[in-house]
């Protein structure tokens, strides 16, 4: 079998998997497979280090912000560290609703692998990581860190902190794609249909019963971030209708005010206050 060694160009974890299946080949030589199938993977791993072809990352990794946008943190086709190298990227971001004392990082990725994701397309949630904030504080008081490393063994590594607070949490993802970078290759980018292809997903990816985390750090401040019943507390002027404050918020501040006339909550059904099928309307 072809000796293959971890070189600068493939990565040394990328390599062992990689020679790991060829040994496995190799066993199974004499059970009627084609002459030279033990050495294929062996030769194929040499030829790819030979015309120095790097990993690049197959799909964004993005972290959800609030109001359901996505902010990449390392970009689908970004070449993938080499031996002894690491790749850092670090986000200042806010809080945009800390009354649980707590603000929550998703990670996430895709479902498809392109360089131009839409925003409604779903996504595989890879790790959560949560701090403690000051939960007196307002809005996009509490300054929030956000540190993303990728080591040579192709693990992301993520931390994050609060000033305020002064806690901090880490969590690493181990089951990040990647795909070849050769010489000749394109940047990563994606043809119309992909992208037409993207449109046509199924972008329900939400389990029937199933429980979601809303999201509470951005990256910019922004008083449409914040829910609308949280901000009715610290703002009620913001809701005056000659603002045209955005429909959501205005939304969620009513879900959760009593009927002006019975007192009920918005969604109880003896609240027939707004029904105007009722006798005598």
């Amino acid at each position: 079998m072809l000796d293959v060694r971890p070189s600068q160009h493939v990565a040394p974890f990328a390599l062992a998997q990689l020679e790991g299946v060829a040994q496995h080949v190799a066993v199974g030589h004499d059970d009627g497979l084609p002459d030279g199938t033990a050495t294929l993977i062996a030769e194929g791993v040499a030829w790819i280090a030979s015309d120095g072809a790097g990993l690049r990352l197959a799909k964004n990794v993005e972290l959800l912000l609030a109001r359901q946008s996505y902010l990449p943190l390392v970009k689908a086709g970004t070449i993938m560290p080499r031996e002894g190298q690491v790749q850092h990227q670090s986000f200042d971001l806010y809080c945009t609703d800390p009354r649980d004392g707590v603000a929550k990082f998703q990670i996430c990725s895709p479902k498809r692998s392109a360089a131009v994701v839409l925003p409604n397309e779903p996504r595989v949630h890879l790790e959560n990581i949560s701090v403690k904030v000051d939960h007196e504080a307002r809005p996009f008081r509490e300054r929030l860190e956000f540190d993303v490393r990728i080591t040579d063994d192709l693990v992301l590594e993520a931390h994050a902190r609060s000033l305020n607070a002064k806690d901090q949490d880490k969590r690493e993802v181990h089951n990040l794609e990647f795909g070849l970078a050769f010489p000749d290759s394109d940047s990563g980018e994606t043809s119309g249909d992909d992208v037409d292809a993207g449109r046509r997903s199924d972008i329900d990816g939400h389990e029937t019963g199933g429980l979601s985390v809303r999201a509470n750090v951005a990256d910019r401040e922004d008083l449409g971030l914040v829910p609308g019943e949280y901000l009715y507390e610290l703002n009620p002027a913001y809701f005056d209708s000659r603002g045209k404050p955005p429909e959501v918020q205005v939304h969620e501040k009513l879900y959760y005010t009593p009927c002006a006339i019975c007192g009920r909550a918005s969604n109880d059904p003896l609240c027939r206050c707004d029904d105007r099928r009722a006798p005598g309307r």
